[in-house]
């Protein structure tokens, strides 16, 4: 089965929504995040008319390592689909003053009833529209895999009425083909029956948002207990005392403080009368929807309507997203249960441990600043001045004297061609034939080419201000390998980095080592700043190297007095993927222990010691690679 790196299909994302926006008339600006375990879609302008739409979509963040099943990339790309629906056919305008015009703590819960009527409208849009060839297909697949798993973690339509409205609304309206949905509407009791067989009829007509927020508003109405219901509640419910528990769960439940007790008066409700008000019942759920994956960690979930939650941050993405930033935000659906369900050879992601640091590896990919010279241009005002600086540097590093010879073995080596006697077919030894008369057999020889090594290098030095007195001994490390990698006559950068996301050029693979590079080096000098990103530095380096053609070995070495600002994990997840387009990466640590954040790793504790020792990592571990 062909797969897909997780990284390839992930920068695929921009550019594919760019074009189904296009293609219904839209010109936007996608940018694309990679956080948590959701996706979701920010938005303002409408693409119309001139204006361009500002769009950005969040995706979970994948093992920037891992790969995905053809079947996996479907069913993420049925996540950029809807939310490119929500782009095109949500009106933020009307979502916005819906949750505001409502009480703070009914506000997450009316934003979970609009998002789950409204992304079955939208998708209902998109298939008449014809958004994309294959959008009916990748979406029914997504909700079939997302509901199966929903069945199999207890899901039986009364526990969960917001999500037997967006399987059934989707079956009903958009046509989708749900086999595991066969079973929901049977399970729902007749209360639950009615309210979703008025709710799909009303929502078949809605065709725009401000009418799925008016079906919104009667549910969330329908769902929430007036005080001066309470009697008519219990006459209702024949005075059944667990109906009296169950009212004032509710309450607890909608103040957000007293969930549980709202779930337990729910279950003596249900225990007191089977056809108690839908909303009752659905508090039933509000735990079972958690351990569903649907609301993880919210414990003050809307009593009646349990719902399938939206994210983590969601009562942040209403406060933040149509509080007053400016910032338009309608929510996607979740992601973690598609991710779970995959076999685990073919798991899309590591467990949840590693997502949270992986994040800053993918976003460093997805949104990485051009390659800046603000080193080259910010130094010494003087180039001869800088290039003096940068010998009298190169001066202060004692290196082995062959170290031209041992780095040119590594990084470039002609093809040849020996010889491999006494093998047991080939052409016959004449050096064996002594061996033949005495019965050995194996008195054949064979010829064997190896494969010429071209290899490209990334020096990446680190410019934080802790490096101190110690960016002279760098400065000269650097000197002497860009004098053996042009001995070499390979293609090399140097980059500098420090806080921030963006790579500072001392030596780009277009430019010559010559004096304007000599100098530029020793406007290092004069550049210390900001923190110790090493996890952006190895990703973009890794970027560019992955685009240098006519090499088949890539090599970065990363000098750093430091951790990394996002921790070791986010540093091993970058060589993880450095490692995946085929760049070897390879710290040194001056001054510091950096084995735990590389695979390769060489630590030097004496700076006198750094051209000698720093560089066993380069000749002695790379060069057995």
């Amino acid at each position: 089965m062909s797969k897909i790196l997780n990284v390839d299909f992930l920068a695929a994302v921009a550019p594919t929504a760019t074009k189904f926006l296009k293609r219904a008339g839209v010109s936007a600006i996608v940018r694309v995040t990679c956080w948590g375990h959701t996706a979701s879609t920010r938005f303002k302008g409408s693409g119309r008319g001139g204006q361009i739409m500002q769009v950005q979509i969040n995706m979970p963040a994948l093992d920037p390592a891992g790969y995905m099943t053809r079947d996996q990339a479907d069913g993420y790309t049925a996540y950029i689909l809807h939310e490119i629906s929500h782009n095109l056919w949500t009106d933020n305008f009307a979502w916005d003053n819906a949750i505001h015009s409502v009480e703070y703590h009914q506000r997450k819960s009316f934003h979970k009833i609009i998002n789950c009527l409204e992304d079955v409208r939208i998708e209902k849009v998109s298939i008449r529209e014809q958004v994309a060839g294959r959008f009916k297909e990748c979406l029914e697949g997504l909700i079939e895999t997302l509901n199966a798993e929903a069945v199999r973690g207890g899901f039986t339509g009364n526990n969960d009425i917001l999500w037997s409205i967006c399987v059934l609304g989707r079956v009903k309206l958009c046509g989708y083909d749900v086999p595991s949905s066969s079973g929901v509407y049977g399970q729902l009791s007749p209360g639950n029956r009615a309210t979703l067989d008025d709710i799909l009829d009303k929502l078949s007509r809605a065709d725009t948002t401000a009418a799925v927020v008016a079906i919104a508003r009667e549910l969330l109405d329908k769902a929430t207990p007036k005080p001066g219901n309470q009697g008519d509640d219990q006459g209702d419910d024949q005075g059944d005392q667990g109906d009296d528990q169950g009212d004032q769960g509710d309450q607890g439940d909608d103040q957000g403080d007293q969930g549980d007790q709202g779930d337990q008066g729910d279950q003596g409700d249900d225990q007191g009368d089977d056809d108690d008000d839908q909303g009752d019942q659905g508090d039933q759920g509000d735990d079972q929807g958690d351990d569903q994956g649907d609301d993880q960690g919210d414990d003050d979930d809307f009593g009646p309507i349990v719902g399938r939650d939206q994210g983590d941050d969601d009562d942040q993405g209403i406060s933040d997203g149509h509080g007053g930033t400016g910032d338009d935000w309608a929510e996607g659906l979740d992601l973690g249960d598609f991710r779970d369900v995959e076999p685990k050879p073919d798991a899309i992601t590591n467990r949840v441990g590693v997502i949270h640091d992986a994040a800053d590896v993918l976003n460093t990919i997805l949104n990485n600043d051009p390659i800046s010279d603000d080193v080259q241009k910010n130094g010494y005002s003087d180039d001869n001045y800088a290039a003096g600086k940068a010998n009298a540097c190169k001066k202060r590093v004692k290196i082995p004297g062959n170290l031209k010879a041992q780095v040119r073995t590594i990084v470039r080596a002609p093809g040849r061609t020996d010889v491999r006697r006494w093998q047991d077919a080939g052409r016959l030894d004449v050096r064996a034939i002594p061996a033949m008369r005495a019965g050995r057999r194996s008195v054949f020889k064979k010829k064997r080419k190896t494969l010429s090594v071209n290899s490209a290098v990334s020096l990446v030095v680190d410019l934080s201000p802790s490096m101190g007195d110690r960016i002279k001994s760098a400065t000269g490390l650097a000197v002497h390998l860009g004098d053996a990698l042009k001995a070499a006559g390979v293609p090399f950068e140097i980059v500098g980095f420090r806080g921030g996301d963006c790579a500072y050029a001392i030596k780009t693979f277009s430019e010559n080592w010559d004096k304007k590079a000599l100098s530029h080096c020793g406007n290092m000098l004069m550049n210390l700043g900001g923190g110790t990103n090493i996890t952006s530095a190895i990703t973009s380096a890794a970027g560019r190297l992955r685009k240098v053609a006519n090499v088949n070995r890539r090599i970065m070495l990363v000098l750093t007095d430091g951790r990394c600002g996002s921790g070791s994990f986010a540093v091993r997840a970058a060589g993880a993927y450095a490692k995946t387009v085929g760049v070897e990466v390879a710290g040194i640590g001056i001054g510091c222990d950096v084995s735990d954040a590389f695979a390769i790793a060489q630590n030097v504790y004496k700076i006198r010691d750094l051209g000698s020792t720093g560089l066993d990592v380069l000749v002695n571990r790379l060069g057995s690679a």
